[in-house]
């Protein structure tokens, strides 16, 4: 605070210097204040040295106009312009003030807020200090009130000390807890028989419940289901404790009953197969065939050609096949080279060479440096799709290659539309293990065919599977309904396999087809084929679902009921 006071008496002084400085630079000379103040000199050096010049200047004028005027008189041109300049000098003097009286004003506000800060600073202190006077004072008189009940409280229990020995009263420090409890006659449990009686009574409640089940129709189930799982609970509540939590990883309310060693277990997800390893490019392995020479591309017009002759450097040329398909030569003219391919053209203007009697043993290169309107559209299930350049490497997987190589849901049906007929799709079907790159599943490209992948088909199989979903399917070799059963992990315990449905559509409307998986499964009934977009429906058994919640309802009543009796006996001793 002391400080703050201190800075507050110098900011205060210092602002009524500003001010009176600014009001006497208001009222009068500025330049008169300046030069009465040692430390404005210097923050004024610049616009003080322009004043100077300026009455040195206009002193100068006067000297000059007070001559003329002697001389050739008031009306005289040279000091007519001399009180021009004056009058101008006069307005930059002017100026000048005005600049000197502003920097004074703002030389006052700037100490009148640096004033106003430190009074801030000066008021906010004054109060803390004050708020910290008051809490001492607090402190201290809530300590001495404090130090004299102490001392109250010392007297009374040194009065309750002397009062206790002279009437003879020991106290103690034993304090009872919690008192002892009278022990109840011991009871041995029969565990054996407590086992035995509630594993049959589950056993026979499930049974008649499966076979009422079987036996009632659709409306009486839902009553018969509501009564044997209320008999179910109080069965379970009377005879044993809350269910424990299960830790095989089934569905809660499902058992987990012993497999025979025919039934596998689960299998991993992350070690399943894929459903269908799409095709990508072609790879030659050891031993297998090699990929087929690739066809020479044709010239066409528009290409830039690069023609050159080994003995004859004067020949070489760069030449754009015209729209009739011909080049102009040195030496041999025009030359129809439209349709051929390089080692083709070559020969030709060799033969040319020869038959116009140029050279003897011509040695002429051709080679395509540019083509002109020759690519292929690549669309359907590829990574990216669009536009291709028709180069060197012009089979169909190569192609697909370019396109970044098939998207995840491609099939293996590629349609090819030439350019001459683009209304006639040609299918092809794609190797799908890449033994075979040449032939029929990579056939040669023409400039301006267009590639469509088709899309890889879909079945959707749900209901009560241990992975329900759709899966996608090859649609050049379709699948069978086992086999998409599969793909699902197979059906799960509470499955009806008897009651599966195959939904398909056509264009008369949707069909259903009853499946019996469970023959099937076995062989006894012909595996069904399925196609793009049908679906597989497994509904769950009633029967089986309910006898596998009483089976585990026995099971945990057998192990409550054993807690139990275990609790009961460990009191006996």
């Amino acid at each position: 605070m002391d400080e703050l006071g201190r800075d507050m008496v110098s900011a205060t002084t210092d602002r009524i210097l500003a001010e009176a400085e600014f009001r006497a630079a208001s009222a009068g000379n500025p330049e008169l204040v300046i030069a009465s103040s040692p430390d404005l000199k210097g923050q004024s050096a610049a616009g003080s040295a322009l004043l100077e010049q300026i009455r040195a200047k206009l002193s100068d004028l006067d000297q000059e106009k007070a001559q003329l005027s002697a001389e050739h008189g008031p009306s005289f041109p040279r000091v007519t312009e001399i009180d021009r300049q004056v009058s101008d000098l006069d307005r930059q003097k002017a100026a000048e003030d005005a600049k000197l009286v502003e920097r004074f004003r703002n030389n006052w506000q700037t100490a009148l807020n640096r004033e106003q800060m430190v009074r801030t600073s000066l008021q906010q202190a004054t109060g803390e200090g004050l708020k910290q006077n008051q809490a001492a004072s607090e402190y201290a008189a809530m300590r001495m009130e404090a130090n004299a009940s102490h001392e109250l409280y010392v007297k009374v229990l040194e009065r309750v000390e002397e009062a206790g020995l002279q009437a003879g009263v020991h106290s103690s420090n034993i304090e009872i807890v919690d008192s002892a409890r009278q022990p109840v006659k011991p009871v041995t449990p029969d565990l054996p028989l407590y086992m035995a009686i509630t594993f049959f009574a589950g056993l026979w409640i499930a049974l008649a419940a499966a076979l009422l089940a079987e036996n009632l129709g659709a409306k009486q189930l839902g009553t018969a289901a509501a009564l044997i799982a209320l008999a179910v609970c109080m069965h379970s509540n009377v005879h044993a404790q809350a269910p424990t939590p299960s830790t095989s990883g089934l569905p809660t309310g499902v058992a987990s009953l012993p497999q025979s060693q025919q039934t596998k277990s689960l299998p991993d997800p992350k070690g399943s197969p894929a459903v269908w390893n799409q095709p990508g490019a072609p790879s030659s392995t050891d031993g297998g065939p090699q990929a087929a020479a690739q066809m020479p591309l044709p010239i066409g017009p528009g290409d830039w050609l690069d023609v050159s002759e080994f003995h004859y450097p004067e020949f070489h040329s760069q030449v754009q096949v015209s729209a009739a398909g011909t080049v102009a030569l040195p030496m041999i003219g025009e030359t129809q080279l439209a349709g051929l391919d390089e080692h083709a053209a070559a020969h030709l203007i060799e033969a040319a060479l020869l038959a116009k009697g140029i050279l003897l043993h011509p040695l002429v290169t051709v080679r395509i440096t540019s083509f002109a309107a020759q690519d292929i559209s690549v669309l359907g299930e590829v990574t990216h799709p669009g536009v291709y350049p028709y180069g060197f490497h012009h089979r169909l997987l190569d192609v697909v290659a370019q396109a970044s190589g098939l998207a995840p849901g491609a099939g293996r049906m590629v349609n090819i539309f030439q350019r001459d007929d683009p209304r006639t799709a040609h299918p092809v079907v794609l190797d799908p293990t890449g033994a075979d790159p040449g032939g029929d599943h990579n056939p040669e490209l023409n400039p301006g065919d267009t590639v469509e992948v088709s899309r890889a088909g879909l079945v959707y199989v749900v209901g009560d599977l241990v992975r329900p979903g759709g899966f996608t399917i090859d649609p050049a070799q379709d699948i069978t309904v086992v086999q998409a059963i599969s793909l699902a992990w197979g059906p799960s315990q509470n499955a009806a396999l008897t009651k599966a449905i195959l939904i398909r559509e056509q264009k008369g409307g949707r069909t259903v087809t009853a499946l019996n998986l469970k023959r099937m499964l076995r062989g006894l009934d012909p595996d069904l084929p399925i196609h793009d977009r049908d679906i597989i429906f497994v509904p769950d058994s009633f029967a089986k679902n309910l006898m596998n919640r009483a089976m585990e309802s026995a099971i945990q009543s057998t192990i409550g009921v054993s807690i139990y009796s275990g609790l009961v006996y460990s009191q006996r001793y």
